[in-house]
């Protein structure tokens, strides 16, 4: 397994990458890696506050919290943040 850790624009929190036999799955760990959210999903990535964009195995994307309950339904084709007004832009 290869993993990899990144960080996000908030402190508590970490995107980590796992890699085992061409499939990669990501999840989020916290500031002291304790298991947030388990790697799962097909991508991540931090939104804001404790929000997150994800992906499924249908490449769909929806926004999840760091509770892993589902806040948009994992069923849009596009997502895309709109910095500093912390508001996004779905495409189903």
């Amino acid at each position: 397994v290869n993993t990899s850790i990144l960080d996000t624009n908030n402190e508590n929190y970490k995107i980590k990458i796992e890699s085992q036999n061409d499939v990669t799955k990501y999840g989020v760990i916290g500031k002291s890696k304790e298991q947030i959210i388990e790697e799962k999903y097909n991508y991540v990535e931090y939104l804001f506050d404790n929000y997150f964009i994800v992906s499924n195995e249908n490449s769909k994307l929806g926004i999840i919290d760091d509770k892993d309950d589902i806040k948009l339904e994992i069923d849009n084709d596009s997502l895309q943040k709109v910095l500093y007004n912390l508001q996004f832009q779905r495409i189903k």
